[in-house]
């Protein structure tokens, strides 16, 4: 907020953009109290804007156009469970292709392999954090039936704040390339210019927090770095 107030010193013409929530379900201390600021200091229509969130109808024909075969029921219970948010609708398709219940169609489409099967169970999580629960135990299990720890490289990128370089990646934690592939191809990270990030900041503080909470984690993470610094 204060390298903010700061541009009021510039002679010429400043323009910021700044786009972000403001339901505080998102972000940290310093985050929530710039959006305070903006509520108590900036004009609506003016200076602030809000983007309404999707309506109803656009929600379900956006699931319809991305999951083919959907059956009805699942349609209506992932709306609810949405709350007409684009991220859990992408991230709940990314655990249905983890768990191959559904499959590729084309780069923006995905079927269900068995529409009377997916009926049948519950396959429907409750909100984006459990879909994040469920999606890192899948990683869990792909890293421990392989030699690439995919959570680890999480972890560390978590440590970066969320950001490293692909010269970077390439020198210390993933010399293959392999790594980075896998978590790019199941929509874990993207890459930007020259650096790896993770696909959302949510997913972010999510794995930030599972750091945070286990012990266990902190070990192994220590224990890599350890390793690491031993074999360069």
């Amino acid at each position: 907020i204060e390298q903010i107030k700061k541009l009021a010193n510039h002679y010429a013409p400043v323009i910021l953009i700044l786009c972000g929530r403001t339901d505080y379900t998102e972000g940290d201390t310093a985050y929530y109290s710039f959006v305070q600021w903006t509520f108590e200091n900036l004009k609506l229509h003016q200076n602030v804007w809000n983007v309404k969130p999707l309506h109803p109808k656009e929600t379900k024909r956006l699931i319809r156009v991305m999951i083919q075969r959907i059956p009805d029921e699942a349609l209506n219970t992932i709306y609810l469970h949405s709350n007409n948010n684009p991220l859990y609708i992408v991230q709940f398709i990314e655990y249905l292709l983890d768990n191959k219940i559904a499959y590729i169609v084309n780069k923006n489409t995905v079927g269900i392999v068995d529409p009377a099967e997916f009926q049948t169970h519950n396959y429907l999580p409750n909100g984006i954090e459990d879909i994040y629960i469920k999606r890192i135990t899948y990683l869990s299990k792909v890293s421990e039936q392989g030699d690439s720890n995919y959570l680890m490289f999480l972890f560390i990128l978590s440590l970066f704040n969320g950001q490293i370089t692909v010269s970077t990646t390439e020198r210390w934690f993933d010399r293959e390339g392999m790594i980075t592939e896998f978590l790019l191809k199941r929509g874990f990270i993207i890459k930007r210019k020259n650096y790896y990030t993770f696909y959302h900041e949510s997913l972010k503080l999510y794995i930030l927090k599972m750091l945070s909470e286990s012990e266990t984690y902190k070990k192994d993470v220590s224990a890599y770095f350890l390793h690491s610094s031993e074999q360069a």
